[in-house]
């Protein structure tokens, strides 16, 4: 009798499989499990683009995007080129004004025009006696004479008659208030320098130093009289300056025509001086004499020789009281006039 055998069973119930089955048993069913769909789509063919088409929305967006783009580029390259402009009207000059061609005739061909080597001195030119004349006139014309003023009086000196004040100053030095007065005179230097010199000796005026400048025809001279203070005592210098056309030929002190110099007077020094063509010649002495003596014999020197002054000047001194009185002849509007200046020192 044949033997069966049992079917071996696992724990869930299902048949355990044997490795040593029969051959011509039957397969065995697949296993019942989760499945996994797979979809293949088709290869993309490079002529049809790579892109898939899009929406009609998506291409407004995208065309409006690329216009605003190109505005703003636009945009951005008009405002580069006109402040380029700008920058290069503000920095650039205004041109000049060209002047206009004025028609002239053809320009002759310059001659060439040789330069010194050196500046040579212009020869000077040879004065003459006219020219020594002129220099005993004033340079220039003064100002015509103001109007009268009032003029404080000055004590101790008498007043020119018919004198006009045109000029009052005042200063005050130490306490002590001291007048100056300008006036015109309607007489000469002349008549007006022998009207103070007798009134200084009459007033108790004692005369100091005084200076003459003088002229008879074209000759011109001049009297510088100075006191000063040497160890032995008071010296006076007289200095005599005579203008000429010509040079002199001395080195020393010689007398001059017309002016004679006061007796035992020493010569002191010879000087010459060249003042636009004119030469000055200084003689210069030493005297004894008082200012006062030398004046009373230049007067009778000026009288007997035809001298006549425009211009005078005198220190004085009464005390401790010093005073300048210049007469000077100027030439104005109306032509010469006198002028007076009395000052205190």
């Amino acid at each position: 009798m044949a033997t069966q055998k049992r079917a071996k069973h696992s724990s869930s119930g299902r048949p355990a499989i044997q490795t040593n089955a029969e051959p011509n048993a039957t397969p065995a069913m697949p296993a019942v499990g989760p499945t996994i769909s797979v979809t293949a789509n088709p290869p993309r063919d490079p002529a049809t683009g790579t892109r898939s088409p899009a929406s009609p929305v998506a291409e407004r967006a995208a065309l409006a995007q690329r216009r605003n783009i190109i505005v703003a580029g636009v945009s951005l390259l008009v405002l580069l080129i006109a402040f380029l402009a700008y920058r290069s009207l503000t920095s650039e000059a205004p041109p000049a004004a060209i002047p206009a061609a004025v028609p002239t005739t053809p320009a002759q061909p310059a001659a060439p025009v040789a330069v010194p080597a050196a500046a040579v001195a212009a020869p000077a030119i040879a004065p003459t006696a006219a020219l020594v004349a002129a220099l005993a006139a004033p340079a220039a014309p003064a100002s015509a004479p103001g109007a009268a003023i009032t003029c404080t009086m000055i004590a101790g000196l008498p007043l020119f008659n018919g004198a006009t004040c045109i000029d009052h100053n005042s200063d005050l030095d130490n306490g002590v208030t001291k007048l100056k007065n300008t006036y015109t005179v309607g007489a000469t230097a002349d008549e007006t320098r022998r009207f103070y010199e007798r009134a200084f000796a009459s007033n108790g005026w004692t005369l100091g130093d005084f200076k003459y400048d003088l002229s008879a025809g074209p000759r011109r001279v001049g009297i510088d009289v100075n006191t000063d203070q040497a160890p032995s005592g008071m010296v006076t210098t007289v200095r005599l300056t005579e203008y000429l056309a010509a040079a002199p030929t001395g080195t020393t002190c010689t007398p001059i025509a017309g002016l004679p110099i006061i007796p035992n007077a020493t010569c002191v020094k010879f000087d010459i001086d060249q003042d636009n063509g004119v030469f000055k010649v200084k003689h210069s002495y030493t005297t004894s004499a008082a200012p006062e003596e030398l004046r009373q014999f230049y007067a009778t020197a000026l009288a007997e020789n035809g001298w006549t002054g425009p211009d005078f000047q005198y220190d004085v001194q009464q005390g401790l009281r010093r005073m300048q009185v210049d007469v000077e002849t100027k030439l104005g509007a109306q032509g010469s006039f006198t002028e007076l200046r009395i000052a205190e020192k």
